[in-house]
């Protein structure tokens, strides 16, 4: 086909288990995605929170690569700084002749300054325009500009209250139409620039990011009353007794421990309405690319930048905890009908993946970044690039398409790898992906070690356990490869006496 039209739809939060067919949480237009095109049920961000993630999915980088460690709000400057030397797939996409937008949260750096990441049109929800224009939407819609969206203006609100914190609102349900949502502002915007840039010569791209369904999750009534809480099951895990875990993780559970499992149920019920939401606006962008003639010429992307625990081993949101509910998103790419339909691929793939997918989609060609540590950096030691990485690594961003034409890559690597860098507390951990395998190297407290085959909901830490002390120095050994291939330098070089507990340690194994 001729350089296909990109929308990407990008989500925060979101449990890839949501957008399963077979979920309870009923999303009947993502289901459509499945059946026209490729679903990837093992796609993987490479952080567990909002600004690492969305960078990465920007640059085709891991976050201690383009800079932003942590989110953008909440830290000093220095604590998460965008590399402005890494190219973005927009700019390519923009070099490419795409007229390109974006519409609704950013939240990957500070500046906001889109039009110079190659976005000829956007609107990011913190700015006054947006703010304006939301307000302006409501009041034609007969609603206040101004709505009250605190524990106290909203129905069956769940809160955790704390001797000395602020109450901590979970989730809620909106007494508005959907149409008065900030989301539903945000997709009217995005499908007026689809619209305007249908009826242009050249070829397209949106992306339309929501703040939905992050925390607190507050859907419509419309979409909330589609679930009845008496219907809402008990994860597999909620009952973990986290007895070989790391002990943050039973500190960072009792958080919840106030809660009922009625509580925890209204909770996932919000959850679900907020994405049954999403699922709704979905629609409506499907429904406007086969009005304007454009759906056989446009490849729709649904993916969201992390996920959410949702009840699982008892805890919502994300963070330290490194399971598969707050590491595994949504990843589903709607195809026009000369690709296969009905693909599902259980290869693991990664979130900064999508760079390169979507460079090659529009341009055929490889998206390489340009640099991967700069002079500048802090992971550049006396301003020197102290490793050399201007050859091919083993482990960098790959396009998926192969896989939308039902096709394996020959040299495809089954294997992922994720970083957190702690937030506000500094928790170390890195995160090593491998066929069924998982590997967590906690610098703060004992290591993990899933077998996802036999485990899939990780109850039963394998570190510990002899019969698989081979395969968790393997899966080490290939941690410390990808920290020197990448320049991770915050573990990359521990060889410190009062460092020297990983498994193996830097260098490598010495039969290897």
């Amino acid at each position: 086909m001729a350089r296909p039209n990109i929308v990407v739809l990008f989500t925060d939060q979101q449990q890839a288990e949501t957008t399963h067919p077979d979920s309870a949480c009923r999303t009947p237009n993502l289901d459509g995605f499945s059946e026209s095109g490729t679903r990837f049920d093992r796609c993987y961000a490479p952080n567990p929170i909002c600004s690492p993630s969305r960078a990465s999915f920007m640059t085709g980088v891991l976050p201690h690569v383009h800079g932003m460690i942590n989110v953008t709000h909440g830290v000093e400057p220095y604590g998460a700084r965008f590399r402005s030397n890494l190219e973005t797939w927009s700019e390519r996409l923009d070099d490419a002749g795409y007229t390109n937008g974006y519409f609704g949260k950013w939240h990957v750096e500070r500046t906001d300054a889109l039009e110079e990441l190659g976005f000829d049109e956007h609107l990011v929800r913190r700015s006054e325009a947006f703010r304006e224009g939301f307000r302006a939407h409501r009041e034609s819609i007969g609603l206040s500009p101004n709505p009250d969206w605190s524990s106290g203006g909203v129905s069956d609100p769940v809160v955790v209250r704390d001797e000395g914190y602020d109450d901590y609102m979970l989730s809620g349900c909106v007494e508005e139409p959907a149409e008065g949502m900030a989301d539903h502002f945000i997709y009217d915007r995005g499908l007026e620039f689809i619209r305007d840039a249908a009826g242009s010569d050249g070829p397209w791209s949106a992306v339309i990011s929501t703040y939905a369904p992050h925390d607190p999750y507050l859907p419509p009534r419309e979409f909330r009353d589609q679930y009845d809480i008496g219907d809402i099951e008990r994860p597999e895990s909620f009952g973990d007794d986290f007895e070989d875990r790391p002990e943050l993780y039973s500190r960072q559970r009792e958080i919840w421990a106030d809660l009922a499992w009625e509580d925890y149920a209204e909770a996932i019920a919000s959850y679900y309405g907020y994405c049954s939401f999403l699922d709704w606006e979905v629609g409506r962008v499907i429904e406007t690319l086969r009005n304007l003639g454009e759906l056989e010429d446009t490849i729709v992307l649904y993916v969201s930048d992390h996920g959410d625990y949702l009840g699982a081993h008892g805890m919502f949101l994300k963070g330290a905890p490194a399971f598969e509910e707050a590491y595994r998103v949504p990843c589903l790419v709607r195809t026009p009908s000369e690709y296969p339909g009905g693909v599902v691929r259980d290869e693991i793939v990664q979130l900064q993946d999508l760079a390169p997918t979507l460079v090659d989609l529009a341009t055929g060609e490889p998206f390489p970044p340009k640099s991967r540590v700069s002079p500048e950096s802090p992971h550049a030691r006396g301003g020197e690039n102290v490793t050399d990485l201007s050859g091919e690594p083993s482990f960098t961003a790959t396009s998926l398409v192969p896989f939308l034409h039902d096709e394996r890559p020959e040299d495809h690597r089954n294997e992922a790898f994720a970083e957190f860098h702690g937030q506000d507390f500094g928790w170390t951990q890195r995160v090593y992906w491998n066929d069924g395998l998982k590997y967590v190297f906690n610098t703060f407290d004992r290591d993990e070690l899933y077998d996802l085959c036999e485990d899939p909901h990780e109850l039963r830490n394998l570190a510990a356990d002899p019969n698989y002390e081979d395969h968790k120095k393997a899966l080490s050994e290939r941690m410390w490869e990808i920290a020197h291939e990448t320049a991770d330098y915050q573990i990359s070089e521990l060889h410190y006496g009062m460092h020297r507990f990983a498994p193996v340690g830097p260098n490598g194994r010495s039969d290897s």
